[in-house]
């Protein structure tokens, strides 16, 4: 155990020495800890994981977690790993998958007819309020987002919409 894993669980290593999961971690996480090691030594392979670790004062910390299994002189199986904290990522992640959904509720929910097109011009979104101006021209199928997404915005002029209709 290194210096800085030390410092960060406030543990020297003499007070990790010849202790087990369930002895210095709650019991849920001692358990999803076991079982990973379990499993990297089910297959005598490393494992790559992130896991999930509880804090001091409750806070939850992420680790992208490798497990390598190994014998001594003696052919005594362990387990070593090494863990990079990647909360900061996580907690950037979460929160950008969180921004993406507010985003989209207001999107969909939004009164007024939107659409997205990327840098080649091609549709990535329309909402269901643009789907509904698109459609109250009586096009038979009617367009839905998965006929619309790929394609150029020009399209609705080619089926019966005009430049001033069109909206884009």
């Amino acid at each position: 155990m290194n210096k800085t894993y030390q410092q960060r669980f406030n543990a020297p290593v003499e007070a990790w020495r010849g202790k087990t999961d369930f002895d210095l971690w709650p019991t849920d996480m001692a358990e999803k800890f076991r079982q990973s090691d379990l499993a990297a030594l089910a297959t005598d392979e490393p494992l790559e994981i992130a896991e999930a670790v509880s804090e001091a004062d409750g806070a939850l910390s992420y680790w992208h977690t490798v497990k390598i299994p190994f014998r001594n002189t003696t052919g005594c199986r362990f387990v070593g790993g090494i863990a990079v904290d990647i909360t900061a990522q996580k907690r950037a992640e979460l929160e950008l998958r969180a921004r993406e959904t507010l985003l989209r509720t207001i999107m969909e929910n939004s009164p007024d007819p939107i659409f997205m097109a990327d840098r080649a011009n091609r549709v990535l979104y329309v909402n269901s309020a643009a789907l509904a101006v698109l459609n109250s021209f009586g096009r038979h199928p009617p367009w839905t987002l998965e006929t619309l997404v790929g394609k150029p915005p020009w399209i609705f002029r080619r089926s019966g919409l005009g430049a001033d209709h069109a909206g884009i």
